[in-house]
C-alpha cells in the first residue's frame, strides 16, 4: 500500500458549528428508543450490499479530546442499519478505530470501509491517516497513521472515492479544511483563514495494493 503523489485531475464546513449541529440532530431523537441511531452530526453514512454503517461524528458525550479510554469506547461501536430489520443495532468493534471523529471522509470497497483524516475534536488537531474496517470480522486496521511531515494535508472535510484501474484498487481524497501543510504540493490551491487553519483543493491518491 502506498501513497502516490502528483497532479489529479474544497469543500469546507465549519466545524465550530459542532456543537449547533449536534444539538438540531439530537431534537430528532428525543424519544429514546435503543432501535434509533443517536442524533449525531459531521458523519458519514455509508452503504455496502443493503446495510448502512454510521460511526462517530460530533454527538453527545464524545469527549472532545485527542484520546482517552471514554473517547475510545464509545467511538469502538458502529451503528449497522438492514431493511430486514427495519433497525439500528450498535455493534462493537475490535482494534483501534481513528482519532479523527469529525467531518472526515469516508468510502466502502467489498466489505472494507475506508477513513480518512477527520477533526479530533479538540484544538486544531486534524488527521490524515488512513483506516480501514473490516465489516465482517468488525476489526480495525490502521493503514497509514498520521504524520505531519507527510506530503499528504492534514485534514478533515473534504470528499472520497474509491476506484479500480488495472486490477487495483485506489483511495482518492479530495480537499478539505484543516492544518498548515507540511509541503505545498505543485498544481493545487492552499488558503490560510484568519484562524490560522487552512483549506486546500488537493488531490491525495493512495495505492491499496501496493
Amino acid at each position: 500500500m502506498a501513497w502516490l503523489f502528483g497532479m489529479f485531475g474544497s469543500k469546507n464546513k465549519d466545524r465550530d458549528k459542532d456543537s449547533i449541529l449536534v444539538r438540531a440532530g439530537a431534537q430528532t431523537n428525543s424519544i429514546p428508543d435503543t432501535n434509533q441511531l443517536k442524533g449525531r452530526a459531521l458523519h458519514h453514512t455509508v452503504s455496502i450490499g443493503d446495510s448502512l454503517y454510521v460511526w462517530a461524528g460530533a454527538q453527545d458525550g464524545l469527549p472532545k479530546v485527542h484520546d482517552s479510554e471514554e473517547k475510545r469506547r464509545i467511538t469502538s461501536n458502529v451503528q449497522h442499519f438492514t431493511p430486514s430489520t427495519g433497525q439500528w443495532i450498535t455493534r462493537s468493534t475490535t482494534g483501534t478505530p481513528p482519532l479523527g471523529v469529525r467531518s472526515y471522509c469516508c468510502t466502502a470497497i467489498n466489505d472494507q470501509l475506508y477513513h480518512f483524516g477527520g477533526w479530533c475534536g479538540h484544538d486544531d488537531c486534524f488527521h490524515n491517516s488512513i483506516t480501514q474496517l473490516d465489516t465482517v470480522s468488525l476489526q480495525w486496521r490502521e493503514l497509514e497513521p498520521t504524520d505531519a511531515t507527510r506530503p499528504v494535508m492534514r485534514r478533515s472535510a473534504g470528499g472520497m472515492i474509491s476506484f479500480e484501474h488495472d486490477g487495483v484498487h485506489h483511495l482518492l481524497m479530495i480537499g478539505g479544511f484543516g492544518s498548515k501543510p507540511a509541503v505545498r504540493l505543485p498544481h493545487y490551491k492552499y488558503i490560510k483563514f484568519f484562524s490560522g487553519n487552512w483549506c486546500t483543493n488537493e488531490h491525495s491518491m493512495y495505492n491499496l495494493s501496493s
